[in-house]
């Protein structure tokens, strides 16, 4: 299965220090379970930012726990989202990597950004899921384990 995290959570799920349960949970998830992290695109370019996530990205991809979206399909489907507008948050670059991998799972705070990722009319087949950040362990396991959410 596939994700993606928006930057607002990369300190909760790559901290070595302070990190949450759930944060800690989602890295166990990519690190060694069946978790792959998606990125392409601003996304890809916003994570290059953070030399620790940065670092663990490049093992990741040797490792086979990330996948690499080129940019241009990513940046494409960005414009057209903008240009449609019908989003209220101001990450269409996280929607359109969405479409475009078959991620439909986001590891986000952004409370507009859930609110698109989980429109029917905008990320459908399957539907986007939100890891739930606040949740009990039980409830994001059964998320995490989720094969169907992703099309990768």
């Amino acid at each position: 299965m596939c994700a993606i995290v928006d930057t607002n959570c990369l300190p909760e799920v790559f901290a070595r220090v302070g990190r949450s349960r759930g944060g800690k949970l989602f890295y166990d998830w990519m690190t060694t379970g069946h978790g792959k992290l998606v990125v392409g695109g601003r996304c890809r370019h916003e994570i290059k930012k953070s030399e620790v996530v940065h670092k663990w990205m490049r093992q990741a991809k040797l490792n086979g726990r990330a996948i690499f979206v080129e940019d241009v399909h990513v940046n494409r489907k960005e414009q057209k989202i903008e240009a449609e507008g019908g989003i209220i948050s101001d990450d269409p670059h996280i929607i359109a990597l969405a479409l475009i991998s078959g991620a439909r799972l986001l590891h986000s705070r952004d409370g507009a950004l859930q609110k698109d990722f989980t429109r029917k009319e905008i990320v459908n087949n399957p539907r986007g899921k939100v890891f739930p950040t606040e949740a009990s362990a039980k409830a994001q396991r059964t998320l995490l384990e989720n094969k169907s959410l992703c099309r990768c």
